[in-house]
């Protein structure tokens, strides 16, 4: 039987200075869940998690290596892992399942499993707790993305006048 695991995709609301997570309805029930899924043979366990973030939650970020938490679910021990969020994604895989968007303090009555209302609970505390900012900077981007990014900028640029190339 092949291994799992399953991530807490999770970003930082400046505005309202509270976190947000995204989570999913199981397929067999209407419970909300967290994505999870089966270890792909060529990806790490927290690699894994995260191309289930993208397929089951339409998400892209960056997954942190180490499991937060075991999550007992079906006579199971899955690691969890947390992704930070960059971008949400308006069509995906398993676009078919509802994803909610939810605050750090409006998650309790939506998740009935137990294990996982606990593990959610100590992501709120180790979350709010830490000191590691970089949990709330601007995302590190890949240098395809830095080149799309001044590709844009510089266009903007053109359209407003501000320079030319």
């Amino acid at each position: 039987m092949a291994k799992q695991s399953a991530v807490i995709p999770f970003w930082y609301d400046p505005k309202k200075q509270k976190y947000r997570f995204v989570l999913i309805k199981a397929l067999t029930n209407q419970d909300f869940i967290i994505p999870k899924g089966k270890i792909e043979p060529h990806l790490s366990a927290s690699e894994s998690a995260a191309k289930e973030a993208e397929e089951e939650a339409g998400v892209l970020g960056q997954s942190y290596q180490t499991p937060i938490a075991k999550w007992e679910r079906n006579h199971k021990k899955i690691p969890v892992y947390l992704l930070e969020v960059h971008r949400l994604l308006h069509t995906y895989k398993e676009d078919y399942r509802p994803r909610v968007l939810v605050y750090e303090d409006e998650y309790r009555d939506m998740i009935a499993d137990k294990a996982l209302l606990e593990i959610l609970d100590k992501t709120v505390i180790i979350l709010q707790s830490t000191h590691d900012y970089s949990l709330r900077k601007a995302p590190v981007w890949s240098w395809t993305e830095k080149l799309n990014a001044l590709y844009l900028y510089l266009q903007w640029q053109r359209i407003l006048g501000n320079g030319s190339f």
